[in-house]
């Protein structure tokens, strides 16, 4: 794949660029795994999104070494764009308190996100075989 084909998500934090194709309907039942973030302390819904997402946003796009030094794109991490993550991260969280935060991702891409996150403190749930089921979505088809 094209490293300049999607915007980095470790880069500019403005809205998010344009991916290089649309990721489908990465369900965690095609033998790929997705993670979540769980409100796990019941907190309002604006509350832990305030407080999370950031933490959230910059640990998907933190470099992996040395098998990605350079971070992940929007695409790698299963969303076409920055936008499209954060509507679907606050949309689950405000319906049922599990934000979803990758999908599509290798059994080492998640369990390397999930480390990421939990450096941060935050709470982490494994979808895929052999582990929880894929979370509802709210703004993705």
């Amino acid at each position: 794949a094209d490293p300049d084909a999607d915007v980095d998500v470790a880069g500019s934090g403005g809205g998010g660029g344009e991916g290089g194709g649309g990721g489908g309907d990465q369900t965690a039942d095609d033998g790929t795994f997705m993670v979540s973030v769980p409100n796990a302390a019941d907190l309002p819904a604006d509350i832990f999104i305030e407080m999370t997402e950031e933490l959230v946003t910059n640990a998907l796009g933190a470099p992996v070494m040395p098998r990605h030094p350079t971070g992940f794109t929007w695409l790698e991490r299963g969303w076409e764009s920055k936008t499209q993550y954060i509507e679907e991260y606050r949309a689950g969280l405000a319906a049922n308190g599990v934000g979803l935060v990758a999908r599509g991702l290798s059994q080492e891409e998640a369990d390397e996100l999930i480390a990421k996150l939990s450096q941060n403190g935050l709470p982490t749930t494994l979808h895929g075989q052999g582990h929880e089921p894929a979370p509802a979505l709210y703004t993705i088809t």
